[in-house]
């Protein structure tokens, strides 16, 4: 049950009791009110009473009955022995009742009721006020019978709601405390504490989040690894040049070199490490800019299909220089026109087919294919060159990485990378397969729907 759901629930059973008990209050105060037993309106009392009441002493006589019990039954006498009132069944209004009838008719029903006899003055006349009550317990009514159960059926209601507003706060509580203690650990930089989701808990808002929040632990833990990786890499990268810098310019500086020639060479060869720093230096600075979100500021739409026409056929002259066999199969016969940066789509093509270049030999062959299917532009590079590992695959779009072919080449393991940067910024995609010593097939993934 979602939280929104639970808030719901929980508010209307807190509405609820209050209704209830409103509902109770008011259904006991009729059940228990004198307006059942007393007297009607005086206007219809007053057409079988000789007694003339005015209606401001018929409000005054109503209000006195009220203060009887409901189970009471009363007697009003005048000073002329009228009855002006009864709600005794062996008497009715306008009939007359002496003192020694009334003396006699208590004395014969004493044993069945308790008598009361009370006076009361209303504008300067006395009226006595006869009220018995049965002396017999007597049994629970049909309606006093609903009425208890309906009691009772209140009282489980309430109870219900109070149980229900107890498990639900404390399921919601219990999640929010969760979270708090594994936001709190993410916060301090303990990232390796894993968010566990309760399998049998049912889907909802706080089961969402939970499982949002893991995604974000091991996004933050792979940009950890990442950055650990970066450090390592540039470190590893950078410290041979300075290393060799260092050297040289320490041997000039105590006198080690002396000879004219060795300070020549020895100054060249600083000058191309501290060149090979720089462009390294480059790299990463362009590198770092491929992550800018303002690659998207310059894409423009344009034509995909003369884009990759165009570039097929620079790398099919090229191939020739490097004594490689380039086949190319393009079956994109229609105008496309997507959202991309020509540029940087370039540069990163340009990167696998140097990678292809790189890693085969002499007239070994590299298949370019070109097509459409399901909605999706599919651009590979194959090559037969040396491949890879499964190992190597899962991780040559790290940065720095390099496997094991390419550590005997020049570079710093940024070039993939690269490629993997940019098809992300335009929102395609790129899978690699290979195998060792049978080549590596590049594909590059473009979603029409994505750009249109």
């Amino acid at each position: 049950m979602t939280i929104r759901k639970q808030i719901i629930l929980l508010a209307s059973f807190i509405i609820m009791i209050p209704l209830f008990c409103l509902a109770f209050i008011l259904i006991h105060n009729y059940t228990k009110s004198e307006q059942r037993f007393i007297i009607n309106d005086y206007k219809e009392i007053r057409k079988y009473n000789t007694e003339e009441l005015s209606p401001e002493e018929w409000d005054e006589l109503k209000q006195t009955i009220k203060l009887l019990p409901p189970n009471v039954q009363t007697l009003v006498i005048s000073n002329d022995d009228k009855i002006i009132f009864s709600s005794i069944p062996e008497y009715e209004f306008s009939s007359s009742l002496t003192k020694h009838e009334t003396w006699e008719f208590i004395n014969n029903t004493s044993n069945q009721y308790f008598y009361q006899f009370t006076s009361v003055k209303i504008n300067n006349k006395f009226y006595t006020f006869i009220s018995r009550m049965s002396r017999e317990k007597q049994p629970l009514k049909r309606g006093q019978i609903i009425f208890f159960q309906f009691q009772v059926f209140l009282f489980c209601i309430i109870c219900i709601c109070i149980l229900l507003i107890i498990l639900i706060a404390k399921s919601i509580f219990k999640s929010i405390t969760f979270l708090q203690e594994k936001t709190e650990l993410i916060a301090n930089g303990d990232l390796s504490a894993k968010i566990e989701i309760n399998k049998n808990q049912s889907a909802n808002e706080i089961t969402s989040i939970s499982e949002n929040l893991e995604k974000m632990r091991l996004s933050l833990l792979e940009a950890q690894n990442r950055k650990n990786r970066f450090i390592m890499g540039i470190s590893h990268d950078l410290r041979t040049p300075v290393a060799i810098i260092k050297g040289y310019t320490e041997a000039l500086s105590d006198g080690i070199i002396t000879e004219t020639q060795e300070i020549k060479q020895s100054l060249q060869l600083i000058n191309s490490k501290t060149s090979q720093l720089e462009e390294m230096i480059d790299t990463l600075i362009n590198y770092t800019k491929l992550n800018s979100s303002k690659i998207r500021d310059k894409m423009k739409i344009q034509s995909i299909t003369d884009f990759f026409t165009s570039f097929i056929k620079e790398i099919s002259i090229m191939g020739s220089l490097y004594n490689r066999k380039i086949i190319t199969n393009n079956n994109l016969n229609e105008q496309i026109q997507l959202l991309f940066d020509e540029q940087l789509i370039n540069r990163a093509l340009e990167n696998l087919f140097s990678n292809a270049i790189r890693y085969t030999n002499n007239n070994d062959t590299i298949t370019v294919n070109l097509y459409k299917q399901d909605n999706s532009i599919f651009f590979e590079m194959i090559d037969t060159g040396c491949g890879m590992t499964k190992d190597e695959i899962n991780n040559i779009f790290d940065l720095f990485y390099r496997g094991t072919n390419s550590r005997l080449e020049k570079g710093m393991g940024i070039g993939l990378s690269v490629v993997k940067n940019i098809i992300s910024s335009h929102e395609w995609n790129i899978d690699v397969e290979s195998e060792k010593n049978k080549g590596s097939k590049f594909t590059i993934i473009i979603p029409l729907k994505t750009n249109n």
